[in-house]
């Protein structure tokens, strides 16, 4: 132990902690006086069970309590009042038209009672009946009864309104006099009249009595159709209506001259002096034409002074047909054309601008396969240059699922799924076969049916007699597909108790579909009576000998099994082989002579 380290002993308590206070615990150093104390934590209360010192009420509040056992200290609580426990509803007082009722309630507990009050009931009224007949101006007034508390109950009837008939005109407005119209009420016989405004006057046409013309004014009137009332209007003279200019008389447009007008109407000429003018020339008169290489020769002539002027056609410009004759290399880097003058027949020759190639449709050159890709080709119509692209590689299209190796008993198979366009595979997987398929058929080792039946038809079904009043266990071969022994049937008898059991030689070995009949009777016992399947009787499970066979003391077994089994493995033994084993024996030739014993048995019966 390092020096300056205390080599403390162990702590010795020198007070118990409680619940009210802390303990304390104290160790001392062995080799000097050193004291080191610390503190031990209180303790909890023990708290005893909870006792009911006061019950709750429906008005008071209840306590528990409980104290602790090493302290004495007492902790109580509060036990919440109880709600009061009501009885039903009774009615005090019953409600009625014109006041409230009420009803109560009283606590179980503490009689507390609790009172409410009930609606007051409606009016139960009988059907309105007219007190006062509403007329045209006055309203009227419908009254009904209550059958309860006999108050009644008033409502208003408005006034109908005065129902008066069409207006009817007793006397016709005038131009000049008012007329007047009547209306009588259907009710109350009151009479209604207005006044109907004079009418305006209503005029023909004006008609002209004499048309003003460019010296004196004319005058029109017009009739009142109604009164007969004239009413006459002058015409203003009107203004004179000349003709165009027609006469103008110039030594040179750009000198001026005159020109006159006459009224229509009154033959009144004016005469104006015009001022000079541009020359108004005719239209240009071609007097030697143009061409492209030569001017021409025109002129026009001034229609009101008559000053010729000539002016020569500039040469025309070539008149081109359309563009033609268009040569490529290479679209898009342009090329020639050509165009001739429908004139003189010159030709022009200029660059044609680059364009678009215009391919034709793609054409497949190579097909595309799987995994391999194809080429399509196009040409320009124009220039001739071809253009390629690339087909994509087409993906495997698989077809359906067929067998490549079909599955064997407990060998799995393979299934394969082949390119419909190249034939490859392109999926695999390995697949189980039913059991079922593979099954062949199960019996015990016995006398064939054909023995049994005297038929001439050779099955290899087999049947195996019992011997009923034996008691103890006997087992029987099992042979499969008449090749194979590859188990045994457990035939136990116990007094009136029997039961069937299976042992199978080979863990491969498997019984899929079972079948168990018994026969007393020879006579019943045909090829198609024994093919038919039975499962009243099943492998482990007892039945009872007498209700199932009653008297009998000898049956035949009809084993007929579905199973598959492993031709290979050594558990299972080949029949023919054994046979001959077996017949060398003693145990089998008693095997077979008893079960002839119990055939014969069963013959005699």
């Amino acid at each position: 132990m390092a020096p300056g380290t205390h080599s403390l002993s162990a702590f010795v308590i020198i007070s118990l902690a409680t619940c009210a206070s802390e303990g304390l615990e104290r160790a001392s150093c062995t080799r000097c006086s050193y004291n080191e104390s610390r503190k031990m934590p209180r303790l909890m209360h023990q708290y005893s069970v909870w006792k009911i010192t006061k019950e709750e009420t429906c008005t008071l509040d209840g306590e528990i309590t409980q104290f602790c056992s090493l302290c004495q200290k007492i902790n109580s609580q509060i036990i919440p009042k109880q709600n009061h426990s009501y009885g039903e509803w009774t009615v005090r007082m019953v409600a009625s038209c014109s006041h409230v009722g009420s009803e109560f309630r009283t606590c179980r507990i503490c009689k507390f009672e609790e009172v409410r009050a009930l609606k007051a009931r409606e009016h139960l009224f009988s059907q309105w009946s007219v007190l006062n007949t509403a007329n045209c101006v006055d309203p009227g007034k419908n009254i009904r009864q209550c059958s309860l508390c006999l108050n009644y109950e008033y409502q208003d009837i408005p006034s109908k309104g005065h129902q008066f008939t069409e207006w009817l005109r007793s006397i016709e407005s005038t131009c000049t006099q008012l007329g007047q119209e009547s209306r009588q009420c259907n009710g109350c016989n009151i009479k209604e009249t207005k006044e109907i405004v004079t009418l305006f006057h209503i005029y023909s046409e004006y008609i002209v009595v004499s048309p003003g013309t460019c010296v004196n004014e004319g005058l029109k009137q017009h009739t009142c159709q109604l009164c007969g009332n004239q009413e006459k209007k002058s015409i203003p003279k009107i203004n004179h209506i000349f003709g165009s200019w027609d006469t103008f008389i110039y030594e040179d447009c750009e000198l001026g001259g005159t020109k006159s007008r006459e009224c229509l109407l009154c033959s009144h000429k004016e005469i104006k002096d015009t001022s000079s003018r541009k020359h108004v020339y005719y239209k240009w008169l071609t007097t030697q034409n143009a061409t492209c290489s030569k001017e021409g020769l025109k002129e026009h002539t001034c229609k009101y002074c008559g000053k010729n002027e000539t002016n020569s056609i500039p040469i025309i410009n070539h008149k081109y047909g359309p563009w033609r004759n268009y040569s490529y290399v290479d679209c898009e880097n342009g090329g020639t054309r050509s165009r001739t003058c429908t004139l003189c027949l010159h030709t022009e020759e200029s660059e044609a601008k680059p364009r678009t190639h215009a391919y034709s449709a793609w054409v497949t050159v190579q097909k595309a396969g799987c995994g391999q890709s194809g080429k399509q080709e196009r040409s320009c119509r124009h220039c001739l240059v071809k253009q390629q692209r690339d087909l994509q590689a087409l993906k495997h299209w698989p077809g359906r699922w067929r067998v490549s190796f079909a599955a064997q008993l407990w060998i799995p198979g393979q299934q394969v799924k082949l390119c419909r366009r190249c034939g490859e595979v392109v999926q695999e997987r390995s697949y189980n076969a039913s059991k079922k398929r593979f099954a062949v058929s199960f019996c015990t080792l016995g006398i064939s049916l054909d023995e049994i039946i005297n038929s001439e038809d050779r099955s290899a079904q087999m049947l195996t007699p019992i011997d009923l009043m034996q008691n103890g266990t006997i087992e029987y071969p099992i042979v499969a597909d008449s090749k194979h022994i590859v188990g045994r049937v457990v035939v136990s008898i116990e007094d009136d108790e029997m039961s069937l059991s299976y042992h199978l030689y080979s863990e491969r070995s498997e019984i899929l579909k079972s079948s168990i009949r018994f026969f007393n009777d020879l006579n019943a016992i045909t090829p198609e009576m024994v093919k038919k399947r039975s499962r009243s009787t099943l492998f482990d499970q007892p039945f009872s000998k007498s209700e199932k066979f009653g008297d009998a003391s000898t049956v035949l077994l009809c084993l007929m099994c579905d199973g598959i089994y492993d031709v290979k493995s050594n558990d299972n033994l080949p029949l023919v082989e054994n046979m001959q084993l077996l017949n060398d024996t003693t145990d089998y030739k008693e095997y077979m002579e008893n079960m002839h014993t119990l055939l014969l048995r069963i013959r005699e019966i």
